[in-house]
């Protein structure tokens, strides 16, 4: 793809973006291939390679959705049966609506200055570019078709909560599905990681359903290190308040919702001061 002349700095492959409006986003990164600077190269030793994908809001990103990645490829390394490559982490587009939900731009920015830090794991902003919602089965095949050659091929682990997993086979009041079953069953070809949380029967919701048991192999578990409910609509609460967010997301997080506080508190509660550091 011809690179184009840009009006802004932005650098995705050192985690630092200055994107300032949706339209810069989807100008740029709506055709974009998902970032490789990060990946490890494959190293052929009979475990296949992966990428992990957390989609999410992220309005903001917290230190929890970081933790809840680095517990996913902890899992995997002590299971031992694949090889992880690196982790992407992909903001939902504007149009989803959900409440809360701060424009794209700021979203990709926060997520991409969030992952400066780490070595492996990077924003991925083609989803929140594309001019409507994807969905998730539709972001995992525009990764895959753009991760580098390997052989075997990449696959990408969507990783997801046991509470979102029991409900892969909810039948909706009108009779139709909550998750399209051809988008099931292409995400446990690929491979899921699920976090088994307290309250969850994850073996039994396998066991108990033919077309998610077959594929039990392609379904790792994982559990988190240290307990921690910190979710971005706490972090939006103590914004409306006016009280610390620090501790709750990372610092450069801190320091970019301090700098656009009025687009941040558009989405907040009720208007409120700068919060504390």
């Amino acid at each position: 793809m011809k690179k184009r002349e840009m009006s802004f700095s932005i650098d995705l492959s050192s985690g630092v973006a200055s994107l300032k409006t949706i339209e810069e986003l989807k100008t740029f990164y709506s055709q974009y291939h998902a970032p490789a600077s990060k990946l490890t190269p494959y190293v052929e030793d009979g475990r296949p390679p992966v990428v992990l994908l957390s989609c999410g809001a992220f309005s903001p990103p917290t230190l929890l959705h970081l933790r809840l990645m680095e517990d996913a490829r902890d899992a995997l390394l002590d299971q031992g049966r694949v090889q992880v490559l690196g982790g992407y982490m992909s903001p939902v587009n504007d149009a989803y609506g959900k409440k809360g939900l701060l424009a794209g731009h700021h979203r990709v920015n926060m997520v991409a200055q969030a992952c400066e830090s780490s070595d492996w794991i990077s924003v991925e902003p083609w989803e929140a570019a594309q001019e409507g919602w994807s969905k998730t089965q539709i972001v995992i095949n525009h990764i895959i078709e753009t991760l580098p050659t390997t052989n075997p091929p990449t696959r990408v682990l969507y990783t997801c909560g046991a509470d979102q997993f029991a409900t892969w086979n909810d039948i909706l009041p009108d009779g139709s599905r909550l998750w399209a079953a051809e988008d099931v069953e292409a995400f446990l070809q690929q491979g899921v990681l699920v976090f088994n949380r307290d309250g969850n029967d994850l073996q039994k919701f396998i066991d108990e359903n033919e077309n998610i048991k077959k594929h039990e192999a392609n379904i790792h578990q994982a559990s988190v290190a240290a307990a921690n409910n910190v979710s971005s609509s706490i972090v939006r609460r103590q914004i409306a308040a006016g009280k610390s967010i620090k501790y709750l997301v990372p610092d450069v997080t801190v320091k970019y919702i301090n700098e656009h506080l009025d687009d941040v508190l558009a989405v907040s509660p009720e208007n409120s001061p700068n919060p504390r550091t």
